[in-house]
C-alpha cells in the first residue's frame, strides 16, 4: 500500500504510463490482446489504464450490442456471448489473449438492490445464522453465481470443440462485498475475510502441467497458468513463477518472510520496467 502512494487501486496508483505486464509480453509473442467489461469505459479509468498494460482493444459497456441486464448488472450470458463472438476460429489465425471481467454477481448490496430479488432467488436455502439483509445478499449471490457457472460451461463446451489448443482460466479476483454474510457464518478455516484465497478453475484442451500451489493468489494466477501451458515467460517472469511455487513448500516463518520480500522486489522490478506503447 505504501509503495503505491497510498492509493490501493492500481489503474490508478500505478499505471500513470505503459506498465510491462504479461499482455506485454503475450504481444512479444505475436498475440493479440483483447478486454472485455461490462461496464462503462471512464469507471475506474479503464479507458486509460487498459491500452497501458498491452492491450490492443477494450471492449465497454459502450460498444456493446446487447445489454441485457439480470438484476443490476449486464448479465454474464451477455459477457458469455461478447467472448465466444471474438475468439479466433481457424488454426492459422494469430494466438490470443482475451481477459473478461463480468458485473452480474458484483457488489453493492445495497437495500435498493436487496429489495429486488430476481425470481427464483427465494428459493435458494439460507443458513440459521443469517436473517433479513445479510439473508437476501446471500441469496442473491447463490442466484447469479449459478448463471456464472452457466456461462462458464458454455464457454467450456466452446473450448472443447476448438481445432487450436485453448486454456480456459475462470476466477474471482476478491471475495464479494457481503460483510454481514462473512461475519455472521465465518469461515471454515477460522480466517478473517481478507485473508481468504478466491476460488478458481483452469481447464484446457490439451494436457498442460497443473501442478500449481495450494495458497495461489489471484494476481499470480495467469502467471502461473500461462507457465502450465508451455508459454515461454522470459527471465523475471520466470523467477517469479519459481518463487511462487516454492513458497507454499517452506514451513519455516522466517524463511517464507524472506520468500514474500523477494517476491515484492522482483513484482516492483517487473512494474518499473517501461514498455513501448
Amino acid at each position: 500500500f505504501e509503495r503505491l502512494g497510498g492509493l490501493d487501486y492500481p489503474y490508478i496508483s500505478v499505471v500513470t504510463r505503459p506498465v510491462y505486464s504479461l499482455p506485454w509480453h503475450l504481444k512479444s509473442l505475436g498475440y493479440s490482446t483483447l478486454a472485455i467489461h461490462a461496464n462503462k469505459r471512464t469507471f475506474w479509468r479503464r479507458g486509460v489504464a487498459l491500452p497501458r498494460l498491452g492491450f490492443d482493444d477494450f471492449i465497454a459497456l459502450e460498444d456493446m450490442k446487447d445489454t441485457e441486464r439480470v438484476g443490476t448488472y449486464v448479465s454474464d450470458a451477455v459477457m458469455t456471448n461478447e467472448i465466444l463472438d471474438r475468439l479466433p476460429l481457424t488454426p492459422d489465425e494469430a494466438p490470443q489473449f482475451v481477459l473478461g471481467i463480468s458485473m452480474e454477481n458484483h457488489g453493492p448490496w445495497s437495500e435498493a438492490r436487496l429489495g429486488r430479488l430476481p425470481d427464483g432467488a427465494t428459493d435458494f436455502p439460507v443458513p440459521e445464522a443469517l436473517t433479513e439483509d445479510p439473508a437476501r445478499a446471500f441469496q442473491q449471490y447463490v442466484y447469479h453465481a449459478g448463471n456464472s457457472v452457466q456461462g462458464l460451461k458454455r464457454l467450456w463446451d466452446n473450448v472443447q470443440q476448438r481445432e487450436r489448443k485453448t486454456v480456459l482460466l475462470f476466477f474471482g479476483d476478491h471475495l464479494p462485498a457481503m460483510a454481514g454474510v462473512f461475519q455472521a457464518i465465518g469461515f471454515d478455516d477460522g480466517r478473517q475475510p481478507w485473508q481468504q484465497v478466491t476460488p478458481w478453475l483452469v481447464l484446457s484442451n490439451f494436457p498442460i502441467n497443473a501442478d500449481f500451489p495450494e495458497d495461489l493468489d489471484s494476481d499470480q494466477l495467469l502467471l502461473q497458468t500461462l507457465r502450465a501451458s508451455g508459454v515461454p515467460l522470459g527471465s523475471a517472469y520466470d523467477r517469479l513463477s519459481f518463487t511462487y511455487g516454492f513458497l507454499p513448500q517452506v514451513s519455516d516463518d522466517a524463511q517464507r518472510k524472506i520468500l514474500r520480500e523477494y517476491l515484492e522486489q522482483l513484482q516492483l522490478g517487473v512494474l518499473a520496467r517501461r514498455v513501448s506503447p
